[in-house]
């Protein structure tokens, strides 16, 4: 599963959803909905020890590889939001 098909199956854009793992920040009815789609537990995106998590509540092997890609994903952003900010900065000079 690639971070676009959880976005989709979550009804975010990968954009926010990039976000989202960016800041660690979301509201609990995305979470949820996460959790749901990848079959683990809501308390797997918190501090939980390790020792106290159920079997089932890993994160597969196939997410694992989509969470990596995450930095990618924003460094990409980062990179249209500075081409967008020095494409008005262009357009301000000009007129």
């Amino acid at each position: 599963m690639t971070l676009s098909q959880l976005a989709e199956q979550i009804g975010m854009t990968p954009t926010g959803l990039g976000l989202v793992i960016k800041s660690g920040k979301t509201m609990t009815d995305k979470l949820e909905k996460i959790a749901q789609v990848l079959k683990v537990r809501v308390g797997v995106f918190f501090d939980d020890d390790e020792e106290d998590a159920a079997p089932s509540t890993a994160i597969p092997s196939d997410m694992q590889a989509v969470l990596s890609q995450k930095d990618k994903i924003i460094a990409q952003k980062d990179a249209i939001i500075e081409q967008k900010d020095a494409i008005i900065s262009t357009l301000i000079t000009k007129h």
